[in-house]
């Protein structure tokens, strides 16, 4: 019962929206086992002091509830478009908000925080063709962030990433999905029929 009231305390206290911002202010995400859970805090640009996105990791501990682990900067101005985290405390950052948007498309963090791998849309797909394809593909996906301020082209679909197997993370896309393992193992393209979820 605590776990589950600490969960939505979490939740709740992140929901907060700014009214001209181009991200969230908070989003949570929570593990799949339920021991882990992230909080993004998007950044903010004020122009006496600039601050890039953050990330909190709370780890439940059965005495005392989820509890604060880490919190670390990450390499965007604003906030990576979509995240997930794993039941070791691992997370994914995918794609951008805006054009303006500073980080990699694809970011993995080690749960101390720091960054172990990174890739631009263009090591993900190097053949211009097939990223020009793709990326026109996905644009009829983004009903949700029908937004002016959100102009950065979109590859991957809308549903979250996936953990899988605690050692990797599933991105989908229109025409596959890609495998990134936390171990440092190249990426892998995977084909198959049925696009987006």
């Amino acid at each position: 019962m605590l776990r589950i009231l600490s969960l939505l305390l979490l939740i709740f206290s992140s929901q907060s929206l700014a009214s001209s911002w181009p991200v969230p202010k908070s989003i949570v995400m929570v593990s799949p086992d339920g021991g882990v859970i992230a909080r993004l805090h998007s950044g903010s640009f004020p122009l006496d002091k600039p601050e890039s996105a953050q990330m909190s990791i709370f780890i439940w501990n059965e005495q005392s509830g989820y509890v604060l682990s880490e919190r670390y900067p990450l390499p965007y101005r604003f906030a990576p478009a979509k995240f997930a985290v794993n039941d070791n405390g691992f997370v994914i950052t995918v794609g951008k908000y805006v054009a303006e948007e500073t980080g990699p498309d694809i970011g993995i963090f080690n749960p101390q925080g720091q960054q172990i791998q990174s890739y631009t849309l263009e090591q993900l797909f190097p053949d211009t063709t097939q990223r020009q394809q793709l990326i026109a593909q996905s644009q009829k996906l983004t009903t949700e962030w029908q937004q002016p301020l959100r102009d950065e082209p979109q590859w991957y679909c809308l549903s979250a990433p996936e953990a899988m197997m605690n050692n990797a993370f599933s991105v989908r896309y229109e025409l596959g999905a890609l495998l990134f393992y936390v171990d440092e193992n190249p990426f892998e393209i995977h084909l198959f029929d049925g696009g987006c979820p």
